[in-house]
C-alpha cells in the first residue's frame, strides 16, 4: 500500500512538470478598470492580473480557450502585469489569466484566475434598485430608503427616481465620478406615497451624455391602520359642524337686524327732537296775535279771541300763550307707568285751565292815533 501511494505521487509530479504548473505560484486575481461590466465601443479597458512575486509574465484567455489571446510582461519589481484593450464587439466574452515565472529557463505557470465578463453595448448598463426595508409594508409616517446603482463614468452623472404613471422624476441626485450610487429618501405621508418606483442614470461617455435603461420595479406598500369608531365619528363631526354653522349664521343675522333697527330708532328720535325744538322756538319767538280790522280773518281758528267795538275808538285784545302754564299742565297730565288715569275735569275747571294758558291784554286806540 505504501509502495502504491509513492508511485502515484511520482506520476503526479511528473505530470505537473510536463504541464509547467507549479503549486508554489498562487492563483491570481483578474480585475478590470474601470470596474464596469458593460463598455461602449472604443472605450478603454485595462485588464490586470494580480500575481504574486516572483513573476515574469501574465497570459490572458477568453472564453476558457486553450491558447492565450495576448500576454503582458511584468516590469521589474511590479508583480501585477496589465494589458490595455480598446473595446470592440469582437473582444466581448469571459476572461481569465495566469501568472508565469521563468526559473532557469523553465517556465512555471500558476492556476487560472476566476473569470470576469466583459460586455460591449451601445448604451450603459441598466440601473439597479433596492429598498430598505425591502418587503414589509410601511406605515404612514415612516420612511423608505431607495438605493440606485449605476456605472457612472469619471465625469460624474445624475440619478433620477421615478414613479409609475408620472411623467417627471420624483427625486434627482447628482453624483461625482467616484460615487456610483445614490440613496433616495421617501417620506410616507399618505397612501399616495406608495406605488411602483424605478430609477435610471445619465453619464458622459466619450464626450456624449447617455441615459441608461430603467431599472427593475420596486414596490412600496403603505399600511393604513383604521381606528375604531372612525366610520361614525366623521358623520357626527360633520353634523355638529353644520349645526354650529347654522347657529352662527342665525346669531349674525339677528345681531345685524338689531343693530340696524337700533340705528334707525336713534335716527328717528334725533329727527323728532330736532323738530320739537324748532317748533318750541317758533312758539316762543312769535306770540299769536288776533286782529279784527276788516272782518276777513277768523281769530277763533288760530285759538285767539278779540273784541271789536262799534264806535270810532277801536280796541284790540292781545292774547299770548302762557308757556309756563302749558308745561305745568302737560307734566300734570303725564302719569307714571302703572299709575291711575286722572279724573275727568268739569267744564268750569276745563275753562279755567284754558284761560290760565292764555294771557289777555286789551289795547284801545282811536282811528287815528293809538292811545
Amino acid at each position: 500500500m505504501i509502495i502504491l501511494s509513492f508511485l502515484l505521487g511520482i506520476i503526479n509530479a511528473y505530470m505537473l512538470a510536463e504541464q509547467g504548473i507549479c503549486a508554489d505560484l498562487p492563483k491570481p486575481t483578474l480585475s478590470v478598470n474601470p470596474p464596469f461590466s458593460v463598455f461602449l465601443a472604443r472605450e478603454e479597458i485595462i485588464l490586470t492580473c494580480g500575481c504574486q512575486c516572483p513573476v515574469t509574465r501574465a497570459h490572458y484567455y477568453r472564453n476558457k480557450g486553450p491558447d492565450h489571446v495576448f500576454y503582458s510582461d511584468a516590469k521589474d519589481g511590479f508583480c501585477q502585469p496589465s494589458r490595455i484593450l480598446d473595446a470592440q464587439q469582437s473582444r466581448e466574452g469571459n476572461y481569465t489569466c495566469s501568472c508565469l515565472n521563468n526559473d532557469n529557463r523553465i517556465w512555471i505557470t500558476s492556476e487560472m484566475s476566476k473569470p470576469i465578463q466583459i460586455s460591449i453595448r451601445d448604451q450603459p448598463l441598466a440601473a439597479k434598485i433596492s429598498m430598505v426595508p425591502s418587503s414589509a409594508a410601511v406605515s404612514i409616517g415612516g420612511q423608505v430608503k431607495v438605493h440606485c446603482q449605476g456605472e457612472i463614468r469619471s465625469n460624474g452623472g445624475t440619478f433620477t427616481l421615478h414613479r409609475r404613471r408620472t411623467d417627471s422624476p420624483v427625486q434627482t441626485l447628482k453624483v461625482s465620478g467616484t460615487n456610483r450610487a445614490a440613496i433616495f429618501t421617501i417620506d410616507i405621508q399618505n397612501e399616495r406615497s406608495g406605488g411602483i418606483y424605478f430609477c435610471r442614470y445619465r453619464t458622459e461617455i466619450l464626450g456624449r451624455i447617455l441615459c441608461s435603461p430603467i431599472s427593475e420595479d420596486a414596490e412600496i406598500t403603505v399600511q393604513v391602520t383604521e381606528q375604531k369608531g372612525t366610520g361614525t365619528a366623521f358623520p357626527l363631526i360633520a353634523v355638529l359642524g353644520c349645526a354650529a354653522a347654522i347657529i352662527l349664521a342665525i346669531f349674525v343675522a339677528v345681531t345685524v337686524f338689531l343693530f340696524a333697527r337700533r340705528r334707525k330708532t336713534k335716527r328717528l328720535n334725533i329727527e323728532r327732537c330736532t323738530a320739537s325744538a324748532s317748533g318750541m322756538a317758533n312758539q316762543q319767538d312769535g306770540d299769536l296775535v288776533g286782529v279784527n280790522q276788516s272782518g276777513s280773518s277768523n281769530p277763533e281758528m288760530n285759538g285767539l279771541y278779540s273784541e271789536v267795538l262799534e264806535n270810532d275808538n277801536e280796541e284790540i285784545t292781545y292774547a299770548s300763550l302762557n308757556m309756563e302754564a302749558l308745561s305745568r299742565n302737560k307734566a300734570a297730565s303725564t302719569s307714571a307707568p302703572g299709575a291711575n288715569l286722572p279724573a275727568e275735569k268739569k267744564p268750569s275747571e276745563l275753562a279755567k285751565s284754558e284761560h290760565e294758558d292764555v294771557t289777555y291784554a286789551p289795547m284801545r286806540f282811536d282811528s287815528g292815533k293809538p292811545q
